[in-house]
């Protein structure tokens, strides 16, 4: 079954550099991962919307308030306000 996923979906990694058994290994978990995230996915509940969107909120004020290592870069290239405006409306949708 895996190897019919391999094949239907043509993945490329970029793991030419291990030889052709360590690559075949890796595709090959590569794929049982996906295989059972996708599983595993079909059983979540819908989430709606809203309540999406507002414990997004909750997540990206405090990478604004309290910064990380990433938001910490983008604050210092881009300003805090852009910062703001790139998690709030691309990154994360906080806003519409």
């Amino acid at each position: 079954m895996i190897q019919k996923m391999i094949d239907a979906i043509g993945v490329s990694f970029p793991l030419t550099e291990l030889d052709c058994g360590e690559y075949a290994k890796q595709k090959v978990s590569s794929m049982q991962y996906l295989e059972a995230f996708l599983a595993t996915s079909q059983n979540a509940a819908p989430c709606e919307a809203e309540p999406k969107r507002e414990k997004a909120s909750v997540y990206v004020e405090g990478l604004l308030t309290h910064g990380g290592p990433s938001t910490n870069v983008f604050k210092k290239s881009i300003g805090e306000e852009k910062t703001a405006e790139l998690f709030r409306k691309t990154l994360f949708t906080t806003q519409i």
